[in-house]
């Protein structure tokens, strides 16, 4: 087994080659040049990509569970709070790790392992669908939608608004943020939904949403 140290290295190598070049654009060899490492050392502790899929993976559902518990902890009486703190939570750390940037796109990416993704989708959908059924059960969250519904349509949105603000320049900067996750809350019965979602980013822009400290949260997990 690679030390904590190497293993994050190795795996913040594929991270980066997945997100210039794609799953099948890359390859072992280039990701040990990018450490200086030869292929044969690198396939010693990953000697597949489909292995440093699976560790990127493995990092991802760390991450989910580790945003989950701090939403959780920061809303205990709010599903639909902790849900837009479950979103922004997710986004903050792709744009500061790269492997979990890589985890999601790798998601939809079509040649990357699909037995590893689906295993990730299904976990992500769960933990929404758990808030949203604490939201329903506190008379936040209404709609005729099932809880696994709204959950589903609230992963492919965060997932596909991701993409699109990585793809168009928005000149208007008049727009909302997480405008896509106040039209969802609205549609399943949350009156209130612009409160919602300008509740928790202002929060979250005092620093009163506290994330996981580094011993339980995503700098750990290699």
């Amino acid at each position: 087994m690679p030390t904590t140290q190497t293993r994050r290295a190795m795996l913040g190598a594929a991270a980066e080659e997945f997100l210039v070049h794609g799953y099948a654009g890359s390859s072992l060899a280039v990701i040990a040049a990018r450490l200086g490492l030869t292929k044969g050392a690198l396939a010693h502790h990953f000697p597949t990509k489909d292995a440093l899929a699976a560790g990127l993976m493995t990092i991802l559902r760390q991450t989910l569970a580790d945003q989950e518990a701090a939403a959780r902890r920061a809303y205990p009486d709010s599903g639909a709070r902790a849900v837009v703190a479950l979103v922004l939570g997710m986004a903050a750390r792709g744009v500061e790790d790269p492997r979990v940037a890589a985890s999601v796109v790798l998601l939809s990416d079509r040649s990357a392992p699909s037995y590893e993704i689906a295993d990730v989708i299904a976990d992500w959908v769960a933990r929404i669908q758990g808030l949203i059924e604490q939201g329903r059960e506190l008379g936040e969250v209404g709609g005729r939608l099932s809880a696994h519904e709204v959950a589903e349509h609230i992963l492919v949105t965060a997932v596909g608004s991701a993409f699109l603000g990585s793809r168009i320049y928005f000149t208007d900067r008049d727009r909302k943020r997480l405008r896509f996750m106040r039209v969802t809350l609205t549609a399943v019965g949350v009156t209130d939904a612009d409160d919602v979602v300008d509740g928790v980013l202002a929060t979250r822009a005092n620093g009163m949403l506290t994330e996981l400290p580094p011993s339980m949260g995503l700098s750990a997990p290699s």
